[in-house]
């Protein structure tokens, strides 16, 4: 995937990871320093905080997550995230294995 180059491909690229956000852990802050980069009435300035970001991006695309339902009668245990710019959550399971299964991810606002 080549990095996009103007702000109109910046956008497009934001606006298909948004689509997919709900599935992806953390995917607004690993997006934050592109977002920055968007200010309205500024020239577009791709620097390497940004370059990281996509490089991230392209990393956790390319080894998703494997989501499984889950165990009946084993406990749910309910992750949060908080930061001053977004929150997540998701329920996970422990089985026998001592392997977490993600069973929901809740979508990043």
């Amino acid at each position: 995937m080549p990095r996009p180059e103007t702000e109109k491909e910046i956008q497009g690229f934001l606006g298909r990871l948004q689509y997919i956000s709900r599935f992806v852990a953390k995917l607004k802050m690993i997006c934050e320093p592109i977002f920055k980069n968007l200010k309205v009435g500024e020239r577009v300035m791709w620097d390497d905080q940004c370059q990281a970001a996509f490089d991230k991006v392209k990393e956790v695309l390319s080894s998703p997550p494997v989501l499984s339902p889950p165990v009946v009668g084993l406990p749910l245990s309910l992750f949060l995230t908080v930061i001053d710019t977004a929150m997540g959550a998701m329920l996970a399971q422990t089985v026998e294995k001592k392997k977490e299964l993600f069973t929901t991810l809740v979508k990043s606002f």
